[in-house]
């Protein structure tokens, strides 16, 4: 399998490798991001990558970010845009093959220090 050689992070496109989050990052220890993914196909007749319905793919990811209570500066056309952005960028033609796009939006508070109170528990059994 074949990476990208570039991600779009924090608002600008960057080599793969410096694209990093940290482990103390909410998205990593909970788990509240949203992912997604879509297709491209290569036309060989017209000699252009197609990406497959990225508007509706980019709806329903902003719908599941809105449910997440993620908020986001990016529309569907922005989303869009930098997609295209990034295949190009990467040079991205892949004649006779398709390409899959996987995306992730992820919270990003950090957590770096939780402190609890010391409380009693209880057990009970059914």
């Amino acid at each position: 399998m074949d990476l990208s050689k570039h991600a779009f992070f924090e608002g600008k496109i960057v080599p793969l490798a410096d694209a990093k989050l940290s482990i103390a990052t909410h998205g990593f220890l909970y788990g509240t991001s949203v992912f997604g993914g879509m297709r491209s196909y290569w036309n060989e007749e017209q000699q252009r990558l197609f990406v497959f319905r990225p508007y509706d793919h980019f709806r329903r990811l902003l719908q599941s970010a809105r449910m997440m209570a993620m908020q986001s500066s990016y529309d569907e056309e922005s989303l869009i845009q930098l997609t295209l952005d990034l295949l190009r960028t990467d040079n991205c033609e892949y004649r006779d093959a398709w390409l899959f796009i996987r995306y992730v939006c992820v919270r990003r508070h950090a957590l770096l220090l939780e402190r609890r109170e010391a409380t009693s528990l209880r057990f009970s059994s059914l």
